[in-house]
């Protein structure tokens, strides 16, 4: 089962999932997952949007049926050399802090072994290197997303340089290269 809180991105997923696969749309923030007990929950790149990421965690732990196992995947940090990419890197950082959460969510799980009813089975970081290129689809992709946040009183002229350059960026040759530090836990239900 998969849960979102987009019914747009429900209704892909379940379009695209076929009737092995069941897509739910619910707000995960409240920290409650609307499911009986489940053996494995799986939380990728999810905790940077939320407000409260360990009351969150905690919350879906309920949901964990005895022995169940809580899996997480969130970004310790991401590192690159290219000056647009960390450009683009402190824009993404801006928004999400606008909206009282941190894109950098894995150093909040590490300890997450603390929480009542849980074990902390790992909490390790993972490297994953990729080359700009890659990177930037992604990016881009965000970028959209992002370029009309609120949050932003970046002048129009220096977003519309920064989109003309990540596009640059997507068929580029060069030998830098974008590093993902991600942290991933595992908790076991008592």
């Amino acid at each position: 089962m998969g849960i979102d809180a987009s019914a747009r991105f429900v209704g892909m997923a379940q379009s695209l999932g076929g009737q092995a696969v069941h897509f739910l749309e619910h707000d995960l923030a409240g920290g409650v997952i609307p499911v009986g007990c489940v053996d494995v929950i799986f939380v990728h790149l999810l905790l940077a949007h939320l407000r409260s990421p360990r009351e969150a965690v905690a919350g879906w732990t309920r949901a964990l049926a005895p022995g169940g196992v809580m899996l997480i995947d969130e970004v310790e940090t991401i590192e690159t050399d290219n000056e647009l990419l960390r450009d683009y890197l402190g824009l993404a950082n801006h928004v999400v802090a606008a909206r009282g959460a941190t894109m950098n969510a894995g150093p909040l799980v590490a300890d997450l072994g603390s929480l009542p009813q849980v074990a902390m089975l790992s909490s390790e970081v993972v490297e994953h290197s990729v080359a700009v290129s890659e990177a930037v689809e992604m990016f881009i992709m965000n970028f959209r997303t992002i370029r009309g946040d609120p949050s932003l009183r970046e002048d129009f002229d220096a977003l519309d340089a920064m989109a003309h350059g990540l596009r640059r960026l997507r068929g580029a040759t060069s030998t830098q290269r974008v590093v993902w530090r991600m942290r991933q836990v595992a908790l076991r239900a008592a």
